[in-house]
């Protein structure tokens, strides 16, 4: 339920955003922080993350742990590229 509510104003103010042309101060951080919320929620809920080797680095991702890693196209990457996702706490390559 809680979820529900948090999505309802997050759409609100988004689309406040959008015909005003920009937000108060208070519901800019307010917007900020529904999103940042609702970013964590998705990533947590996943089952697969996609994303690129700098991607892995996000901060939105620095607390998930990873039971596994698939490097696709593995042949045209360098290995320091494939080292970022392998370094933040993958239990499998």
């Amino acid at each position: 339920m809680q979820y529900l509510l948090r999505a309802s104003e997050l759409r609100k103010l988004l689309q406040l955003k959008e015909e005003v042309g920009e937000l108060s101060q208070a519901d800019e951080k307010r917007y900020r922080m529904l999103k940042r919320q609702a970013e964590r929620e998705q990533l947590e809920a996943a089952d697969v993350i996609a994303c690129t080797f700098v991607g892995a680095g996000d901060v939105r991702l620095a607390r998930i742990k990873f039971s596994s890693i698939l490097i696709d196209e593995s042949m045209q990457a360098t290995e320091p590229e494939c080292m970022v996702p392998v370094v933040l706490g993958a239990k499998q390559v």
